[in-house]
């Protein structure tokens, strides 16, 4: 178990269906800023990541290179998606 600060399990923001309820959606965004601005996610289908959802704290990641990398990953993928990707691309 960790001890990073997790994402409740009622809360998605991340799956693309869920964005088809924009009213629900916008109101666990203002819970995550208001509650928990960073939070550590273990979800399937993905590879865990930390989401970041207040503008002021994304904006100063965005300029500080020296601590913050988005690699391995750019984007938010399904493993299986992303297994798949590296292996045709290598």
């Amino acid at each position: 178990m960790s001890n990073r600060p997790g994402l409740p399990a009622d809360i998605d923001i991340f799956s693309p269906p869920r964005y088809a309820d924009e009213a629900s959606l916008f109101r666990d965004f203002a819970y995550l800023r208001q509650y928990l601005p960073l939070a550590w996610v273990e979800r399937e289908p993905y590879q865990p990541f930390w989401t970041v959802v207040r503008s002021a704290d994304i904006k100063a990641i965005e300029k500080d290179h020296e601590t913050f990398i988005n690699a391995p990953r750019l984007t938010l993928l399904p493993k299986q998606v992303e297994a798949a990707t590296i292996q045709a691309y290598g």
